[in-house]
């Protein structure tokens, strides 16, 4: 019962990782600096606490042990998936990933992280992707398309 626990706590290391690829990858340090800081004021509490609850069960008989997890998976499981849906790209793209298995993650987390499978929160406005196609085509939309939905 315990490696579940791992699991999620993996989870939120992995989260730190991409946090730290979007501080690499992006032109603007500040905003890099600012999402790591909003992953990691909301993250490390969940990720230290499933940490103490590790020290605290070694000993105790599985079922116990799987009690302590249970507790913690009933707290963090809502506030993590609103995390990966708040941080987007990356961090959204690995939630939506890890809700494909079943057998890996914790039955708490999944009755969030299935919901995102086909619910991806746009990251643009209608008006933001026409002006993005219009200046990478260099032409009025209407001269490209017959129809452009917004």
């Amino acid at each position: 019962p315990s490696w579940r626990g791992k699991v999620v706590a993996g989870f939120l290391g992995l989260g730190a990782m991409g946090s730290g690829f979007v501080y690499v990858d992006t032109s603007d340090k500040t905003l890099g600096l600012k999402r790591n800081l909003k992953f990691w004021v909301r993250a490390f509490p969940m990720y230290l606490h499933y940490r103490v609850t590790e020290e605290l069960v070694k000993g105790k008989t599985d079922e116990e042990a799987a009690a302590a997890y249970n507790l913690l998976h009933d707290k963090y499981a809502q506030p993590t998936v609103e995390l990966c849906t708040d941080m987007g790209g990356y961090f959204f793209k690995s939630a939506q990933l890890v809700s494909t298995r079943d057998e890996f993650v914790p039955h708490q987390y999944m009755t969030w992280l299935k919901g995102l499978q086909d619910r991806a929160p746009p990251q643009r406005s209608a008006s933001e992707v026409r002006a993005l196609i219009q200046d990478s085509l260099n032409t009025p939309l209407e001269k490209v398309f017959s129809r452009f939905d917004e």
